[in-house]
């Protein structure tokens, strides 16, 4: 039901099945005997460059059964995996440069047995030791967010902000930040502030203006925190500054996940980034009353006084299609010009992003994902399919099922889910987007890698 939005196009509109262009399996850890590793649920890279000067690129992905796996981009296969946290979800995974633990970027986990830990991966040896742990909260569905406190990549002093408990007394959950120099915390949110907006949902570290740090002497620790009750709050050292409510009653959904885009520079000159917000699916007796989306995007900007703002922008970044399908993951190229977005349809939709407008570009379909489907402009084209999973009732007389039975089918049904739980654009100059592979999919722990406008 969704169109692309049309565009001058050179020559006829070519439509052709796109498939992505590897899919890469990936199995347990090494005498487990695991034939495979449960869903992907999260992603996070690594490039580096050896002494030979070959460029490595690593995919590290995390799973619902606590296994992180280490995998060879260029020749597309695994090279080994661990166990990072215990049979529990992985919920998040970060590569980054946290100057406490290791001298060179470590791996970060956090999983839901309420932990968040630190890895030191010898991927010569395909060998990962835990060097430090965080207890954080166990019950929580939004994962850590980890980013450098100035925009700059020489930037050493980073910070990482989670969800926790108040304390072992009071298990009204709050945020914290910590810094990478000595793990001590620097912001903590008083959880009588957000106590009514429901559970936090998504956090989302914003880099400190370098103007901004100029003026203050020092480094200020700004994030956004996204809420059940489908609120955006901007905070800085764990005060909030802005908060951004529901235009209407439709949107009042969940928030599932935000992601910041780079800063974009309009022709006024007055440079801001875009904050993508996506939302829980709506019922279909909703959507046929009001038009709904699950996408939003916000303006974060700092004005000549030092003070941030965050507004919804004009109408040329809100003309979007309705859709109402639920967003599980978004990514933003670095160079801002595309926003990737995975559905719990099966689908990764496509923006094009500019500092004045944004363009659908269509849609992807994961392999399994047996409903959905759509295309992508010019020459990139996906499969489609309008294919519906059906499950007879069961007869009259039939015999209640055993609790095993119950665990059974509630397993079952788990693999049919078409929910892209991640995805992932690689840095310049690769470019290519990573996706995980629905459960539908039956290659469980599996993740895609697709060749889309990547020039």
């Amino acid at each position: 039901d969704e169109q692309p939005i049309q565009g001058p196009l050179n020559g006829p509109y070519l439509t052709r099945c796109m498939l992505p262009a590897s899919t890469i399996p990936l199995v347990g850890p090494a005498g487990e005997n695991k034939i495979a590793t449960a869903v992907c649920t999260s992603l996070a890279c690594l490039q580096s460059i050896p002494k030979n000067g070959v460029s490595l690129i690593v995919v590290f992905t995390g799973h619902m059964d606590g296994i992180v796996a280490a995998s060879n981009f260029t020749q597309k296969r695994q090279i080994f995996a661990w166990r990072a946290h215990s049979s529990c979800q992985v919920l998040g995974l970060a590569v980054h440069l946290w100057n406490s633990v290791s001298t060179s970027p470590c791996i970060i986990s956090q999983g839901r047995d309420g932990y968040i830990r630190f890895w030191r991966v010898d991927i010569a040896v395909g060998h990962a030791t835990c060097t430090h742990e965080i207890a954080c909260c166990e019950f929580t569905f939004c994962a850590f967010s980890v980013w450098r406190v100035a925009p700059s990549s020489e930037a050493v002093l980073s910070f990482l902000a989670f969800v926790t408990t108040e304390s072992n007394e009071n298990p009204e959950l709050t945020i914290e930040v910590i810094r990478s120099e000595d793990n001590l915390t620097v912001a903590s949110v008083d959880s009588a502030l957000i106590s009514k907006l429901g559970m936090c949902m998504a956090l989302c570290g914003v880099p400190d203006d370098p103007a901004a740090a100029a003026t203050t002497g020092s480094r200020r620790c700004l994030f956004l925190a996204a809420f059940e009750a489908s609120c955006v709050l901007l905070f800085c050292e764990g005060k909030p500054l802005v908060k951004v409510s529901p235009e209407s009653t439709t949107e009042c959904r969940p928030i599932t996940c935000l992601a910041l885009g780079p800063h974009l520079i309009p022709p006024d000159g007055e440079a801001f980034r875009l904050v993508a917000v996506g939302r829980t699916a709506m019922d279909g007796s909703h959507t046929r009353k009001h038009a709904a989306y699950d996408l939003e995007l916000l303006r974060l900007r700092r004005t000549s006084t030092g003070e941030y703002t965050l507004t919804r922008p004009s109408k040329s970044f809100r003309a979007l299609p309705p859709s109402s399908h639920g967003i599980s993951a978004l990514a933003w190229r670095d160079d801002g010009k595309l926003l990737a977005m995975t559905l719990w349809n099966g689908d990764i939709r496509l923006l094009a992003v500019s500092p004045t407008r944004i363009r659908l570009l269509g849609s992807l379909v994961s392999p399994g994902a047996v409903s959905g489907g759509g295309s992508l402009m010019g020459e990139w084209a996906s499969l489609s399919s309008t294919a519906n999973t059906t499950t007879a009732d069961p007869p009259e007389d039939a015999a209640a099922p055993s609790p095993e039975a119950n665990k059974s089918q509630l397993k079952d049904t788990d693999q049919l889910s078409l929910s892209v739980r991640a995805c992932l654009f690689m840095p310049s100059p690769s470019h290519w987007l990573l996706t995980t592979s629905p459960a539908a999919a039956g290659g469980a722990g599996a993740f895609n890698a697709w060749d889309v406008y990547r020039s």
